[in-house]
């Protein structure tokens, strides 16, 4: 399974940020006749702490998934499942995104799991951002 990774997300959480954050498309959904999609943010805590905290997976800097994945080779990746959120794809949010890689969660079982456990765990909620 490929997943798109994108720059120049703007979490509506974290006002204060005001630069671009990469971050993951889960998936997508259509409702109402619009176009949704599932976003979960991308951050570099766990070399800061150490910790993966509950509802994150973490994507070390060796995995093979991460090849053409746009993030920085050598910097292990947290991608927070717990924090998703469907955004419009007409979203301010979602505005000046655009698509850096993929990543390739068919390459490394591990993550793939680990996938799968959160979104089961931390499934979205029916909370839609326009």
């Amino acid at each position: 399974m490929k997943i798109n990774v994108i720059l120049g997300f703007l979490d509506p959480r974290d006002p204060e940020k005001k630069s671009a954050r990469r971050a993951v498309v889960l998936g997508e959904v259509f409702k109402d006749g619009r176009r949704y999609l599932l976003v979960a943010p991308a951050t570099t805590y766990f070399t800061r702490v150490g910790v993966v905290p509950t509802g994150h997976v973490l994507i070390q800097a060796q995995s093979p998934c991460r090849k053409g994945s746009g993030f920085s080779p050598d910097i292990d990746i947290l991608v927070s499942v717990r924090d998703a959120r469907f955004f419009s794809a007409t979203s301010p949010w979602l505005a000046e995104t655009k698509v850096v890689g993929q990543l390739n969660l068919a390459n490394d079982k591990r993550v793939w799991d680990r996938f799968i456990e959160e979104m089961r765990r931390f499934q979205p909620r029916e909370v839609f951002i326009d």
